[in-house]
């Protein structure tokens, strides 16, 4: 059988906002930083054209990110829903 090509379109993240949280968390981290975003949406396209939606659109999301400093740089150590 032949195998059908397949390919994935949309969901992009936008970056709208950050800011630094002060709140002391139990992990070990140097900066925590509360990220405002929104995602398109993701669609699987067939060969044949055909598409088919995995994802819908979302706004307005938010996450923690936590990040170290090390000898390479900042390193991210975790991210959570916020």
């Amino acid at each position: 059988m032949h195998a059908q090509k397949k390919y994935e379109v949309g969901g992009r993240i936008q970056l709208v906002g950050a800011s630094v949280v002060s709140k002391r968390f139990r992990i070990h981290y140097d900066f925590a930083f509360r990220v405002r975003y929104n995602e398109e949406a993701a669609t699987i396209v067939s060969a044949d054209g055909s598409r088919k939606a995995i994802s819908r659109a979302i706004r307005g999301q938010s996450s923690l990110v936590f990040v170290v400093w090390t000898d390479l740089g900042w390193r991210v150590v975790d991210v959570t829903s916020a």
